[in-house]
């Protein structure tokens, strides 16, 4: 490593100096401080609650008129946008006097969907839960030690889905799908330097952020009662809120580039593949 690094190995019981020092602040270098938790305000996941409580209703009152219910898992691959956090991390990696690469950055992943509710011949509507998640990891490394700098993105959150049938050729259907949800992101970064097999500084820290997530998509379905195998291909897009941003005791610290608000972005293609049950509630006024 470079001639910073080479005073710490010569000088271990300042492992706070040199590179740990001035490399090693971690990310706070890019937060600001924003005031208490209560500043942070978004309407765009207060709107989401309203109409998740809406369509609540909506299926109680659909009870009444179809006892068809449905069951969906689904599973496939995201690619994922990340252009905010990447400039970041570009950004932070250039004030570290080390020349650290980047590993991996926030690669494509498998992401999985669950639903459930009320299905029409011509429709199925009810509510969704979607997992997903990404990462990137910034290292230099040679034979007297190793930088590294991990982040871990999970992004989740329930939604609100509805899978239209546009029109059916042969024994395959054709239906046009939106998923509007809430998106919970949790980023987690670990930061870590280790010299002669000894860790001289590790610290870490969980980021979140709030957002609302649309995910259109076409699908094409077998049904084969009383289940039902799609394909489905469309593309994610992201109404941001606040930003990413982080609290100690009762501040928060939204993460900044300059000064507009860090996102992060779960922006991009969707394809993959779902199985759905579909079973009948007895009619219990009929007895």
């Amino acid at each position: 490593m470079d001639g910073e690094l080479k005073l710490i190995i010569h000088a271990p019981k300042q492992p706070r100096s040199g590179m740990a020092e001035e490399g090693l602040k971690l990310c706070r270098a890019g937060f600001v401080y924003r005031g208490s938790l209560t500043h942070w305000n978004s309407n765009v996941p207060r709107l989401m609650k309203k109409v998740i409580v809406l369509l609540f209703f909506v299926q109680l009152s659909a009870h009444g008129l179809s006892q068809v219910f449905f069951l969906q898992t689904q599973g496939g691959f995201g690619g994922y946008g990340m252009e905010e956090l990447r400039e970041w991390n570009e950004w932070y990696l250039s004030r570290l006097p080390i020349q650290a690469e980047a590993v991996d950055e926030y690669p494509g992943r498998v992401e999985y969907k669950f639903a459930m509710g009320v299905s029409w011949d011509f429709a199925d509507v009810g509510f969704s839960y979607g997992v997903r998640s990404t990462g990137a990891r910034y290292s230099m490394a040679d034979y007297s030690g190793e930088y590294r700098c991990d982040y871990i993105l999970n992004g989740f959150g329930p939604g609100l889905l509805a899978q239209l049938r546009l029109g059916s050729f042969g024994d395959f259907q054709l239906l046009l799908s939106n998923d509007l949800a809430l998106l919970d992101t949790k980023l987690v970064l670990d930061e870590s330097l280790v010299l002669w097999e000894e860790e001289v500084y590790q610290e870490d820290m969980t980021i979140r952020s709030k957002d609302v997530i649309w995910e259109p998509a076409l699908r094409l379905r077998y049904p084969m009662h009383p289940l039902a195998f799609d394909l489905y291909l469309g593309f994610a897009s992201q109404i941001n809120g606040d930003g990413l941003f982080w609290t100690a005791s009762t501040n928060t610290y939204p993460l900044m580039m300059g000064q507009d608000p860090v996102h992060a972005q779960w922006n991009g293609v969707r394809f993959g593949a779902s199985v759905l049950l579909k079973f009948a509630m007895k009619d219990q006024s009929s007895n």
